[in-house]
């Protein structure tokens, strides 16, 4: 009898993992069907308390209790554990959206309205002699991320070689408005460039990509090839097609960053079910703790031992990250189906010689267009702040050789 009982409780106490198990596989299985996550976890851990329950029936002689109580305590132990772990996890790191109380380092925007029904922040930047009607539009890194300052500041090469610089948030990031969750798509990205240069009047644009936005050039550039008449593809992202492939070693970086618990279960929603994820986190909250982390990341950004304050600055001085439209685009990156011929556009591809993405990867995108160049920077990694002559010089040149016949 003694045997029975010291066995009946071991099993009760197995209980405590198989109950959270159980509430975990239900929520995994069952969130595409709900937007409350309340609702969700109230499914899960009724489950786990009728798996607990059913244990009660069970071992509740074994136990030396009588049924009624056996079956309460033991759906008790299978039930609560799980919801307490991930209350806890979801309040860590919970953070509210900061003020914008001060002045947007990037001076004043225009909104322009696009005809996908994106609405988006645009800062325009003339040339210093204007040589051709032709504008260079910027496309930030993310996705999911917004322009920074120094990427308009970086644009004096190519406002000297006579060209109008156009930048914008994409849609979700920066300044620019929140889309609902579902439209975040890498072929929405893709539209809302080409509405761009509709609201431009501008018959086509000289794309100048950097990290994934070298991924949004390389589409743009399959879906409507004689709107672009030329590339500058700097730190280029996923080749659009292909796997993502990122290797840290090179840097200060192991890839990883301060993730809290609230960030990762949203982004666990995220994979499931965005409207349940939004109802965990919304956009704005979501992009404050996306904010918080990207300061852990930026080591990465540069060659092992580097200089990595000025990228540190940057960041800390910039918000307006949307988790929700980088998970959910990513993925729209590698699925991508791109020519197998090459495109005749110029392209200028500019590669930093740590930079996280490798190299073969830069080298994708040589063989999409021609005539096309890839400049490798020494001792530059993915942010390319610290050899700056070099990639301005590079610049400079694509723009006086490559683009000079630009209209």
């Amino acid at each position: 009898m003694k045997i029975r009982r010291i066995a009946s409780w071991f099993l009760a106490l197995l209980l405590l993992p198989l109950g959270i198990a159980v509430t975990a596989a239900v929520a995994f299985l069952a969130a595409p069907s709900f937007d409350r996550v309340a609702a969700l976890l109230a499914l899960a851990a009724g489950a786990a308390a009728v798996t607990g329950a059913l244990a009660g029936v069970a071992l509740g002689r074994g136990l030396g209790l009588p049924r009624g109580i056996a079956v309460a305590l033991l759906a008790g132990v299978a039930a609560i554990p799980a919801p307490v772990l991930l209350t806890v996890a979801a309040a860590d790191g919970r953070t509210q959206p900061a003020a914008r109380d001060t002045a947007d380092p990037r001076g004043p925007h225009e909104v322009t309205e696009l005809s996908t029904g994106s609405r988006v922040a645009v800062w325009r930047r003339p040339a210093d002699l204007r040589k051709h009607r032709t504008p260079v539009v910027f496309l930030h890194g993310g996705p999911g991320m917004y322009t920074q300052a120094g990427k308009i500041a970086e644009g004096a090469t190519l406002r000297a070689a006579g060209f109008d610089t156009v930048y914008f948030d994409q849609a979700g990031g920066g300044a620019s408005g929140n889309l609902p969750v579902r439209e975040y798509t890498f072929e929405r990205a893709v539209a809302d460039v080409e509405a761009l240069r509709i609201s431009l009047g501008a018959d086509q644009l000289v794309l100048w990509g950097n990290s994934y936005g070298a991924s949004l050039a390389a589409a743009y550039t399959a879906s409507y090839p004689r709107r672009v008449a030329g590339l500058l593809l700097t730190s280029p992202g996923t080749f659009p097609g292909t796997p993502a492939v990122r290797d840290y070693t090179p840097t200060d970086s192991g890839g990883d960053s301060g993730v809290s618990g609230r960030l990762l279960l949203t982004g666990l929603l995220l994979s499931r079910n965005p409207e349940l994820a939004e109802d965990l986190s919304d956009q704005a909250e979501a992009g404050a703790m996306v904010d918080r982390t990207t300061g852990d990341a930026v080591s990465g950004f540069v060659c092992r031992g580097a200089d990595d304050g000025p990228v540190q600055a940057e960041a800390a001085a910039g918000h307006g990250g949307n988790l929700f439209a980088n998970q959910l685009i990513t993925p729209g990156v590698s699925a991508f189906r791109m020519p197998t011929s090459a495109v005749p556009v110029p392209a200028l591809v500019v590669h930093g010689g740590c930079d996280f993405i490798p190299r073969a990867n830069a080298e994708r995108y040589l063989r999409f267009t021609q005539p096309s160049r890839l400049v490798e920077v020494a001792g530059d990694g993915h942010s390319l702040h610290i050899n700056r002559s070099v990639v301005d010089t590079a610049v400079s040149t694509f723009a006086a050789d490559d683009l000079a016949d630009v209209r």
